[in-house]
């Protein structure tokens, strides 16, 4: 299935080349598009410094503090069944997902693909606000994780 990314780099962070951070963004949500049967989807992929992330998190989720991933969906389930629907944005910081993954001691590619996975997700209404989503999100990320390419976190 064809989908349309949008894929902007907005970060000084160093942590990943950029060529090679817009081929994993490309490939790990096709991966999660395709496997949850989304059909020609486009979705806005933005990676971003530290205070622009903090910003989004104060303004958007009333949080003054920095987060690593957020997503803004646009469209609800009987919407994305339509071909070229427009899923929302994923905004990623990379000085925080470096951060976490010299922390939990795994890949930078790792961690930003866990992210993108996360926040794919999200755009199509996966949750984590009760145990029972947060069990079965994280499942999915999992999945995903395997699927493309990546060993479990």
């Amino acid at each position: 299935m064809k989908h349309t990314l949008d894929i902007r780099n907005s970060s000084h962070s160093r942590a990943i080349a950029p060529r090679a951070l817009e081929r994993l963004a490309r490939r790990v949500v096709s991966c999660v598009l395709n496997g949850e049967r989304v059909r020609a989807a486009e979705a806005g992929i933005w990676f971003v410094d530290t205070p622009t992330i903090r910003a989004l998190n104060r303004r958007h989720r009333g949080t003054d503090r920095p987060t690593d991933v957020i997503a803004f969906g646009l469209s609800d389930a009987r919407e994305r069944r339509k071909p070229g629907v427009l899923l929302g944005d994923v905004v990623i910081a990379l000085p925080v997902a470096r951060r976490q993954a010299l922390e939990w001691g795994h890949p930078i590619a790792a961690e930003i693909a866990l992210l993108l996975i996360h926040g794919v997700l999200h755009l199509l209404d996966y949750d984590h606000a009760t145990p029972r989503d947060a069990r079965r999100m994280k499942a999915k990320e999992r999945r995903y994780l395997k699927a493309c390419g990546f060993p479990p976190l």
